[in-house]
């Protein structure tokens, strides 16, 4: 079972529930990173280098991160309101970090989009 299939569990979400959960919080990432790089969220929102990152991200810093740190209460207790309460803080982390090669890859997109004639 994937560290993953055990959070749902423990919290008692379906994968469909799950996956609404991590794309709010993608969202949320991308308006937050929006403000704060000058590009706009739908760009960040639809560009699948940075929904990779993203992902990635989540499985290092929302799901490894909460799953080692309440291993033994995931495991043995049931209690998935208290452990969802927990684990819905865990996004916060990635809002801090930015994929900076991507974003310079997007500026340039951006720049020569906008300097094309049409």
């Amino acid at each position: 079972m994937t560290t993953q299939e055990k959070i749902c569990r423990a919290l008692r979400l379906t994968h469909f529930i799950y996956d609404n959960m991590r794309s709010a919080a993608f969202q949320n990432w991308c308006l937050r990173a929006s403000m704060v790089v000058g590009i706009p969220m739908r760009i960040l929102g639809t560009h699948p280098g940075i929904y990779k990152w993203y992902l990635e991200n989540w499985r290092v810093y929302v799901e490894n991160r909460f799953y080692q740190q309440y291993k033994d209460y995931i495991e043995s207790i049931d209690a998935p309101k208290q452990l969802y309460d927990l684990f819905q803080t865990y996004p916060k982390e990635i809002e801090q970090f930015y994929p900076k090669p991507l974003i310079y890859d997007l500026y340039k997109q951006i720049k020569n989009d906008v300097s094309k004639p049409n």
